[in-house]
């Protein structure tokens, strides 16, 4: 486990499971919802890395540059690939200190995912919270597909409520965006509703732009 610590904030993180933040405070109160003593699973924790893609790959198969791959299912998550190889690999720590921390992972082409890269992460506690940068090297000699994100879990105060302004959201039957709909399809986030609890046959999600191709050696933030 790493410990950063700056003024009133404390982070911790895990290399095992995934390069994941365990538990993020301020003045002692959780920003991140604390993670679990003896937690063995990164979807405990309290944010990880999605890394070479992010979200749901339909089936687990899809098609790049003309030709077609299949990544295979997530275990759990069946019959879709979930967030990438980062969230269930082990992470390696570069530079370590009392405020920062730099988290690398290497990935050579395999079944999970048919292109070499290496991903790093750069956590920086100070006084005014967490930063963390994540970023993507192609390794592999031709261009690759990939996308990244982090999967952080806010603590959830009483009387917290959450807005989000999205016209659009999209609609699902398998977790798979089908249909574009008016963001109050589900239910009014303008207003902040206190604790929704989405139909679980649904995802909202935002729409946004197309993402596209990567080419080799390249960073990504």
């Amino acid at each position: 486990m790493i410990r950063l610590e700056a003024g009133d904030w404390r982070a911790e993180l895990e290399l095992r499971l995934g390069g994941a933040v365990l538990d993020l405070t301020y003045r002692g109160r959780p920003i991140l919802r604390p993670t679990p003593q003896g937690a063995d699973d990164p979807l405990q924790t309290a944010c990880f890395p999605l890394v070479p893609y992010a979200n749901r790959i339909d089936h687990g198969r899809f098609r790049f540059e003309g030709q077609a791959h299949d990544v295979g299912a997530t275990p759990g998550f069946e019959p879709h690939a979930l967030h990438g190889v980062g969230w269930r690999t082990a992470w390696t720590a570069t530079q370590v200190d009392a405020r920062a921390a730099v988290l690398t992972l290497r990935h050579a082409a395999g079944a999970d995912w048919p292109w070499a890269f290496e991903a790093e992460q750069r956590l920086v506690l100070s006084d005014e919270g967490l930063s963390i940068a994540l970023s993507l090297t192609n390794r592999d000699d031709r261009p690759a597909p990939a996308g990244v994100g982090l999967h952080p879990y806010f603590h959830r105060p009483f009387d917290a409520r959450l807005t989000l302004a999205a016209p659009r959201v999209w609609l699902s039957a398998d977790l798979i965006p089908q249909e574009l709909a008016p963001a109050d399809a589900l239910f009014d986030w303008s207003r902040g509703p206190g604790s929704p609890t989405p139909p679980s046959s649904t995802t909202p999600m935002t729409a946004g732009p197309e993402r596209r191709g990567w080419r080799p050696r390249t960073a990504s933030r």
